[in-house]
């Protein structure tokens, strides 16, 4: 990639040059796929999150008071998890709520209770979350060409995203708001390619942050990143990003006395470490180990899933280390968020979408680093390969009043449908053991100025 002091980067217009008729058809059939698919299935989120947003709109500013699970029956939301994310989400939550008011109903019937998501709200917030995909990919394109990467190239690294079955599963089966986070953040490193253009680039993580905290780890080595330059180009860094989501945060949390730490015990009430039910949902080889031996031999084994940041710290050290060292900024962010999916415990497949956009760039990156190339491939690979073992046309029955047979038997037909925990325990082992080999192989270019 461009060393950092090389800031002649071409204009975007001209990046996009000759590919761009080429990557509009990659964008059009990855989007029209997703059509194909988005309406008619549903994850739990979605509905859930149409409760978040008649809460917003019921309580305006004041919403994080009414944030946490103790809400829950009051607000009448479907489940009783709480809102951990950004106020830049609620936001879109409730612009989204305007347009697709559809009512969601969640109730007792024969014995079970069940929750049925409307059809308008549906494909409300997966447009979104599909847009967020199509940024990414072209985002993807257009990072790849700013740092010297051939057209094809580029071009390949669009569709490997596109088309990724873990990023389609997300954005489209189940529905998750990652891909929109990613865009932001995509967006902020492509502006800190040209120096005019950094601030604003560094506006764009605040963003990110203000959509899901979680941004935070592709951030921070970015801090690192730009200490080559000095003291205040690291506090620029750091504190641009951290003022925009403060500054979005702000009205919210000033609005009502305690809003505060209700969302600070919304957050530690899902980051307090726990077992991941169930074992296929999780996807942190240790902790699905642990799981697995509670839930089938009774062996106390919650100690383990403890000690995650043990297993974060000696990674992320060699990534903060690599970081002023990366060629690319692009190579530090990334980097710094595929060691978050690498370790943290309890790791969901939504979390991985924006570990596969990174690991294409590095991909994409690492022609003189051919181990790079084999293990982001092999992330790849195997992260895309969960939703072909796990049966996804569960979620276009559970949540919808009236599934669709036809969509039900496509999507059957491209699952393998595995049931047996042990085989997502061996699988999330060996998800994890990619993640760590690309975090070392691509570290370890980077320290060489290879990255």
């Amino acid at each position: 990639m461009l060393e950092d002091k090389d800031r002649r980067v071409p204009s975007w217009k001209s990046l996009l040059g000759e590919g761009g008729i080429l990557l509009a058809w990659i964008i059009a059939a990855g989007v029209a796929v997703r059509l194909l698919v988005a309406p008619y299935t549903s994850g739990s989120d979605i509905p859930q999150f149409a409760g978040f947003a008649d809460t917003f709109l019921r309580h305006g500013l004041k919403f994080y008071l009414y944030c946490s699970s103790r809400s829950a029956r009051a607000e009448g939301w479907a489940y009783p998890w709480p809102y951990v994310y950004g106020p830049l989400f609620i936001l879109m939550l409730g612009a989204l709520r305007l347009a697709a008011p559809g009512r969601v109903f969640h109730g007792v019937m024969g014995g079970e209770y069940v929750v049925y998501a409307p059809r308008d709200w549906v494909y409300a917030l997966k447009m979104l979350y599909v847009a967020g995909d199509a940024a990414s990919a072209v985002l993807i394109y257009l990072i790849a060409r700013a740092n010297g990467v051939g057209k094809r190239r580029a071009l390949l690294g669009s569709a490997l995203y596109m088309f990724n079955p873990m990023v389609f599963y997300v954005s489209s089966v189940y529905g998750m708001l990652d891909p929109v986070m990613l865009a932001f953040i995509l967006g902020g490193l492509l502006l800190l390619h040209k120096r005019e253009w950094e601030t604003w680039g560094l506006v764009l993580l605040g963003l990110a942050l203000a959509v899901k905290p979680t941004a935070v780890y592709a951030f921070i080595p970015l801090v690192f990143y730009y200490a080559r330059r000095g003291f205040w180009s690291a506090a620029k860094t750091f504190a641009v990003p951290v003022v925009v989501a403060a500054a979005l945060y702000a009205p919210f949390l000033a609005s009502a006395p305690g809003s505060l730490s209700v969302y600070i015990e919304a957050v530690k009430s899902v980051s307090c470490p726990c077992y991941s039910v169930p074992v296929p949902y999780s996807f942190n080889g240790l902790s699905s180990i642990a799981f697995y031996a509670w839930n089938h031999a009774g062996v106390n084994t919650s100690y383990i899933l403890r000690l995650w940041p043990l297993l974060m710290a000696p990674f992320l050290l060699l990534v903060l280390v690599s970081s002023t060292r990366a060629r690319s900024p692009v190579t530090a962010a990334g980097l710094g968020y595929i060691v978050y999916t690498l370790a943290y415990w309890r790791v969901n497949y939504q979390y991985l979408v924006p570990s596969i956009g990174f690991a294409v760039l590095l991909f994409l990156a690492g022609r003189g680093c051919p181990r790079v190339k084999a293990s982001s491939l092999a992330f790849q690979f195997l992260a895309g390969l969960w939703p072909l073992m796990y049966p996804m046309s569960f979620w276009a029955w559970v949540h919808m009043p009236a599934p669709n047979p036809t969509v039900i038997r496509v999507l059957d037909s491209f699952s393998l449908m595995v049931f047996d925990d042990l085989a997502y325990v061996y699988y999330s082992l060996l998800l994890t053991l990619s993640e760590a080999v690309l975090v070392v192989e691509a570290s370890l270019c980077a320290l060489r100025e290879e990255l």
